[in-house]
This record gives C-alpha cells, sequence and structure tokens, in this order.
C-alpha cells in the first residue's frame, strides 16, 4: 500500500477522532488543534475569532500551508487581526511536492469535505462564505480548489498562480468568486500569479492583484498589507458594507499624495490596485484613471510610462508558455529594458525580473 492509499484508508478513523473535541471546548480567541490521520500524524489548527458568538454565522479561512510545511493557523490569524473569522489550518495526506494528477486532488478534496463536515456540525460556519488560501504549494493548492469548487466563495493565492497541467477544460463559474492574488515582485511564480488573474477573470471571478515591492517568494511586511485586509472586509462583509470606509481611505490617501509627479504617480498606481477600489462609484474609480493619465504627461513621468508598458509586454509573453526557448528570450529582453533605463524605477524592475528568469534557467 503506497503512502497516498494509506493516507486515505487512514479517514477511516478520523471522524471518530475529531469528536475528542466538543462544541463546549470551542474558546474564542484560543489555537484548538485538531486530530487529523494525514502520513505525518499532525493535528489541523482551528482558531475561533476573539469576537466569536455561536449564534451567529461566522465566515471560514480555510489555510494550506507552502511545501513541507505543516498545518498552521497562525498567519490567517495575524492577517484577520483574530477577529471577524474562524480559521482553519488544513493539512496535506502527503509532504513535499503536490503531485498533480486527479486522483491525488480528489483525495485532497475528500479530505477537506470531511474535516468541514465535522467542523460544520461544531461551530457556527456561514457556508456562503467559505474561503480557501494558501503560499506557494498551498498557493497552488488554492487556485484549483477556487476553480473546482462551486461551493467555494473564493480565497486567496500567495506566492503561487494556475496550475497550468491542469487537463480539463475551464468552466465559467455558476456564482460570483472574489479571489486576492499576492506576489512578490521577484518572486519566481510571479508571471503564473499574473496568467492566474486573466485566467480566473475570464471565468467571472472578481480579482485583485497586490505586487509586494521588494519582496521574492516570501511574505511582505505590514506595511504592505493594506490590500489584503481591505480584501478581507470585503469577502467578510460585502461591498456594500466596505463602501463608506473606501470613500473615507480615498480621501484619505489623495490628500497625502506626494507633490512630485511620478511620486504621485506611483502612489496613484497603487491606489488603483487597491481591493477598495472595487467597493468605490464609478466616478471615483475615472478620477484615479484621470489622475494617472494628467500625470503621464509630465516628460518625466511619460518616460517611465513607455518603460513600465514595455516591461509588460515581457511579462505577458512569459506568461505564454512555460518552455525554456521563450524564457531565455524574456530573459533577454528583460536584460536589455534594464540596460537601456538603468536609474528609472521601471528600468530596476526590468533587472529583477532579468535576475529573476536567469535564475530559472538552466545552466548550460
Amino acid at each position: 500500500m503506497d503512502l497516498r492509499r494509506a493516507a486515505i484508508h487512514c479517514f477511516a478513523f478520523m471522524v471518530a477522532a475529531m469528536a475528542t473535541t466538543c462544541a463546549s471546548e470551542w474558546i474564542p480567541g484560543k489555537l484548538h488543534k485538531l486530530p487529523w490521520e494525514s502520513i505525518d500524524q499532525q493535528p489541523l489548527d482551528v482558531i475561533l475569532p476573539l469576537d466569536y458568538e455561536p449564534n451567529q454565522k461566522w465566515p471560514l479561512m480555510i489555510y494550506y500551508p507552502g511545501t513541507d510545511g505543516r498545518p498552521q493557523g497562525g498567519l490567517m490569524r495575524r492577517y484577520t487581526q483574530s477577529r471577524g473569522w474562524i480559521v482553519l489550518g488544513m493539512g496535506y495526506l502527503e509532504r513535499g511536492r503536490f503531485r498533480y494528477n486527479e486522483e491525488n486532488l480528489q483525495a485532497e478534496i475528500d479530505a477537506l469535505g470531511k474535516v468541514l463536515k465535522h467542523l460544520n456540525g461544531e461551530l457556527s460556519i456561514d457556508r456562503k462564505r467559505v474561503f480557501v488560501s494558501g503560499f506557494s504549494k498551498g498557493g497552488w493548492i488554492a487556485g484549483m480548489l477556487i476553480e473546482r469548487l462551486d461551493w467555494l466563495r473564493g480565497g486567496m493565492i500567495l506566492g503561487a498562480g494556475i496550475y497550468d497541467k491542469q487537463r480539463r477544460p475551464p468552466k465559467p463559474f455558476n456564482n460570483p468568486k472574489w479571489v486576492y492574488i499576492g506576489l512578490g515582485e521577484t518572486d519566481g511564480n510571479h508571471v503564473m500569479g499574473l496568467k492566474a488573474k486573466g485566467y480566473l477573470t475570464k471565468l467571472g471571478a472578481t480579482v485583485t492583484l497586490d505586487h509586494w515591492s521588494g519582496v521574492g517568494h516570501s511574505f511582505p511586511g505590514d506595511d504592505q498589507l493594506d490590500s489584503l485586509h481591505h480584501w478581507l472586509a470585503i469577502a467578510k462583509d460585502g461591498l456594500a458594507s466596505a463602501g463608506p470606509k473606501a470613500d473615507v481611505w480615498l480621501k484619505q490617501r489623495l490628500a497625502q499624495l506626494p507633490e512630485k509627479p511620478f511620486e504621485a504617480y506611483l502612489a496613484i498606481r497603487a491606489l488603483r490596485e487597491d481591493a477598495y477600489v472595487r467597493a468605490l462609484s464609478p466616478a471615483q474609480e475615472k478620477s484615479l484613471e484621470d489622475r494617472l493619465t494628467t500625470l503621464r504627461k509630465y516628460p518625466m513621468v511619460a518616460g517611465e510610462w513607455a518603460v513600465e508598458q514595455a516591461l509588460a509586454k515581457i511579462l505577458a509573453q512569459e506568461g505564454l508558455n512555460r518552455y525554456v526557448e521563450n524564457l531565455r528570450e524574456c530573459a533577454v529582453a528583460y536584460r536589455a529594458l534594464h540596460k537601456g533605463n538603468l536609474q528609472g524605477h521601471f528600468g530596476k524592475l526590468a533587472g529583477q525580473h532579468a535576475d529573476r528568469a536567469e535564475k530559472m534557467l538552466p545552466k548550460e
């Protein structure tokens, strides 16, 4: 019996083991360890928010860790600030790289289903607000589950994208989904994250793409989490609830714009990509675009805008496929763009993408 079959076999005992955690033991704010019969016997994390009340329904955020990670809910507890969300730190039937095929994916889906069935009997979970998230390997898994499971409301793909080897035709979502994609600017998975935004948008999802400046394949500092927090607020309470807060946020940010044109351009560009933009009025969204158009008329901004567009074209080309020949061609293009614009913001960013692409190429 191989490892995966052994893990699936162990699930026959999981529900009985879970019964040791009864409703009277669920304490708000506490990290609960839930028995989990995976290969390495690591329990799952379940964390109730500090404001948990059993007489109302709560959204659930499922989190899958990276390749060698074990079930953990601490990251999502930090991101949700211990309020408003139930967090499930989920595990895998096998540690290590995920070996994609339909059988393996279905086994992970079945495992998650059994865990959720137990938790639905114990906790006051709003089944219309169940989201999945993950980083690296967990991000790839989250992307597949968002696409496959119609009952998921959406989720967060961190440091990953959509697995391009899935052997099934894309199917438009029956229900609207909310997706957040967070990527380090120099993450090796950066282009696949960009590709995931386009792919999921075509399926009907509302996607927020967040670029973490100066970050590789890791998490950003707290100073780059505004859009993530805004996305969580919208996912939890809806656009209507977020509207007034988004309006105040926009006014405050516009009042704090730098005086220098290019610095103002970068600031407005970041505002336009924030999750709160979804909660603004069409007129407010247009005002941001109008400001960008005006700023692009300044000579320095116009030059940077040209480099930004050139960089976007190379990134799009890299996303077409994962062949070595294409990656090598893109690496050369990134490097040429960098050398031609050594002192510019987007020229330096092109150099970072050249470094990333060159590291991914096989050594000759």
